[in-house]
Formats: structure tokens, C-alpha cells, sequence
């Protein structure tokens, strides 16, 4: 798609479809406020928001993506030679493979995986959202997630679903479930390895979290993620080798500003804990599980595993957006909810400028083409 066509670039599709997204969902939001329960405008209005966001990553021309190739040639070969094969070579995430296997029965074309991979994966980021619907503004969930997550689903597929399992399996560890929190996780480490970080909530997590206990918990995370990824860094790592070889300890480290882009929106989420907590009951475990980014960035200085960031960046979806929706119900703080989300969108735009940005290495938006219009 190019402008001398008369078609627009890339990257212009790509805002378009986010905030059409957003957008969508805010007015499904609006219809379900005023009624307090599901109509078929309300639901025909969430399709349209998640049809919106599926159009654009799952109808993506292969190679779009920075590793659609690798993963092709990943389908291919576990269409031909079995799961166990590729595994024993590989060591890849069986569970992964399980999928290719899979689809590769009804279809050789690797197309198809891609549609069906983004399907999953915004079928569960969705399904978190609307679980706090009561308690967010979805029109900033939405459109967050567009700007500063839904890129690097282009990617790398296999991580993005295993983080959206992982995202919609927090209603669990929110009710105390750890037996389905657990096999939830463990689905999500069966397509990338990565989400068995997941597993140190069983140990953090014990008490209601508040102002005081969120102290004690950072106290210990930032004992234990360290050891943990050095652990997995020394004795997992080796055992599976390949392609996971590069997540090693590392004794050549730096830090930069950009290392602590998530320290204002915890400060902000912190700042505003008390009003957003009244509405959302939960808001102080999301909040906590954003700020643990901060800790694995960090901890990425020392061991490459600076992905795992993925897990718990997500959870800025429901931070902000909660803290707006608390103020927006607020008539003393409405007027302050009106100026913060034109900052937010700002952020956003900043932020995914960024990571759109073929340096950044996650996509080729500007080289953007669908299979639905590939030879139009």
C-alpha cells in the first residue's frame, strides 16, 4: 500500500484501526452502563472492535512480522516430520507445536496459522478487559493495548499468545484459584517457556495488597526475580540450548533513561491508588504486577531476558484506564480525567511511534499488506 496509489501507508492503517477499535469498544461500554446488561448493539459493537484489531495482526501478509519467516519454516516442518521430531530437535515449546500440528491437518497454508495464533491471543486479552468492565475506561484499554502491546504481537506469536494466557489467567490468582491460575500458566509456558516466571506469584502473593504490603512485596521481589532468572539463565537454559541460547548471564550491561519509562505511570497509578482502589478492588494487584517490569528490566541488565517485560507491561491496559474511569465518576475529579486522556493518547502514540519504527525490529508496518487485498 503505498500514497501515490491514493491508499494509505502502513502506519496510518495501523492508527486507524486502533482507535476505530477503541473507539468501537468505548461505545459497547456506554450502551452497557446505561442499560447494565448485554444487548445485542452492545455485543454487535465489541465484535466489531475485536474484528478490527484480527483484520490488521491476523490477516497480515507473511513477513510483516519480524519472525513470520522463522515461524513458517517452524509450521512446515511440523507439518511434515510430527511434533516429536521437531521438539527433539529443537526443543521448542511443545505446546506450540502441538497447534502447528494441528492446523497443519486441515491446511499446509501457514496463512491460516497466523489468523488462528491472533485470533487466541485477542480472544483472551479481550476477555480480561471485559472482566473489569465495570471498573475501566475501555476505550483507553483498548486503544493502550493497540498502541503499546499490540505491536509486538506482530512479532513474535508464540510469546504474544503464551502473554495473553497469562494476562486472562490473573482472574484466578484474583480469586485465590491457584490450581487453575497454575494450569493456566503452565498452558502459557507450553508456547513460550518464558511465562514460568509466572509461577513466583504462588510464593509472593499471600496477602491482600494494599499500600503497606505492596512495600514488602517489592522488598522480596527484588530478592527474588533476580535469583530467579539467574537460575533459569544457569541451570534451564543450557538444557534446551538453540535458539534460547542467547538468554544467558550477561557481564556486559548499561542503563539508560529508557530503562525507566515505567516508573511515572506506577508513580501515577500509586498516586491515585486510594480513589481507583474504591471502584476496583483489585487495582493494587494490577498495579503491583505492572511495576514488576521495572524489576525485570532490570534484572535484564545483568541476564537477556529482557522479554519476559511482555507479561507484565500489559497490565498498564488495566492500571491507567482504571485510574480514569475512577476519576471520570468523580465529580470533583471529572475535569482532571478529561485533561489525563488526551496526555495518555499522547503517550501512546509516542510510545508505539517507537516500536513501529523498523529499528525497533518487531514489524515492517510501512511495508503492511493483507491477504484480503494482496492483489488488489
Amino acid at each position: 500500500m503505498d500514497m501515490e496509489n491514493g491508499i494509505m501507508d502502513g502506519r496510518q492503517l495501523y492508527y486507524l484501526v486502533v482507535f476505530g477499535a477503541a473507539i468501537f469498544a468505548w461505545l459497547s461500554q456506554i450502551i452497557y452502563r446505561k442499560t447494565q446488561k448485554k444487548t445485542f448493539i452492545g455485543v454487535l459493537l465489541l465484535v466489531l472492535s475485536y474484528s478490527l484489531l484480527l483484520f490488521l495482526l491476523g490477516t497480515r501478509v507473511c513477513g510483516i512480522g519480524v519472525d513470520d519467516r522463522a515461524y513458517s519454516n517452524i509450521f512446515t516442518k511440523t507439518t511434515e516430520l510430527g511434533v516429536g521430531a521437531v521438539f527433539a530437535s529443537t526443543m521448542i515449546e511443545p505446546g506450540y507445536l502441538l497447534l502447528n500440528r494441528l492446523v497443519g491437518l486441515f491446511t499446509s497454508d501457514y496463512q491460516v496459522m497466523i489468523f488462528i495464533v491472533s485470533a487466541l491471543s485477542l480472544v483472551f486479552v479481550y476477555a480480561t478487559l471485559l472482566s473489569e468492565i465495570k471498573s475501566i475506561n475501555l476505550f483507553m484499554a483498548v486503544l493502550l493495548f493497540g498502541m503499546i502491546i499490540y505491536p509486538y504481537y506482530f512479532g513474535i506469536i508464540r510469546l504474544s499468545l503464551a502473554v495473553s494466557i497469562s494476562f486472562f489467567a490473573t482472574r484466578y490468582l484474583i480469586r485465590g484459584d491457584r490450581m487453575k491460575y497454575n494450569l493456566m500458566i503452565l498452558l502459557a509456558a507450553s508456547i513460550h517457556y518464558s511465562a514460568l516466571i509466572l509461577l513466583i506469584m504462588n510464593i509472593i502473593i499471600k496477602k491482600p495488597l494494599n499500600l503497606k504490603t505492596l512495600k514488602a512485596f517489592y522488598v522480596k521481589l527484588i530478592i527474588i526475580i533476580p535469583v530467579a532468572l539467574i537460575a533459569i539463565s544457569a541451570l534451564v537454559i543450557p538444557s534446551v540450548g538453540g535458539r534460547y541460547s542467547q538468554y544467558v548471564l550477561n557481564t556486559d550491561f548499561s542503563l539508560s533513561i529508557l530503562d525507566f519509562d515505567k516508573i511515572p505511570i506506577v508513580l501515577f497509578g500509586l498516586f491515585f491508588m486510594r480513589i481507583a482502589e474504591k471502584r476496583m478492588r483489585d487495582y493494587p494487584l494490577y498495579l503491583f504486577l505492572y511495576s514488576l517490569a521495572i524489576i525485570i528490566t532490570l534484572c535484564s541488565v545483568f541476564v537477556s531476558f529482557g522479554r519476559a517485560e511482555w507479561y507484565f507491561n500489559i497490565y498498564a491496559c488495566l492500571v491507567i484506564p482504571a485510574v480514569l474511569s475512577s476519576l471520570w465518576n468523580s465529580e470533583k475529579e471529572r475535569a482532571l480525567s478529561i485533561i489525563l486522556v488526551p496526555i495518555f493518547i499522547a503517550y501512546g502514540i509516542l510510545y508505539s511511534d517507537h516500536l513501529l519504527d523498523q529499528k525497533a525490529h518487531i514489524l515492517f508496518i510501512d511495508q503492511y499488506d493483507s491477504v484480503l487485498f494482496e492483489d488488489s
